[in-house]
């Protein structure tokens, strides 16, 4: 996931008017953990994780209404009211 998101080393907190409310030095977590703290857009993180996945399976601006797990297949409606079913390969009770 190198080079997904952005790298983050302060992060402040703000009112409505802009006055400082708090300051995270979030190099503090890097140092704890190893590990640095950083941001990704949702949808960068959301395309990275459906590589590999048919093209049709994520898709933006769908909201999901409902979604029905089955035995052998999940059926999802969607905000337009389009219903999808894709079988899946887990046994559901």
């Amino acid at each position: 996931m190198d080079g997904l998101g952005g790298l983050i080393e302060e992060m402040e907190i703000r009112d409505a008017r802009g006055a400082l409310l708090c300051r995270f030095d979030l190099r503090v977590m890097r140092r704890r953990t190893g590990f640095p703290v950083v941001t990704v857009p949702s949808e960068r993180l959301i395309a990275h994780l459906a590589q590999g996945l048919p093209a049709d399976v994520v898709q933006f601006g769908r909201g999901l209404e409902s979604a029905t797990l089955h035995a052998d297949h999940i059926e999802a409606v969607d905000s337009r009211g389009d219903c999808t079913r894709r079988r899946h390969g887990w046994n559901a009770r």
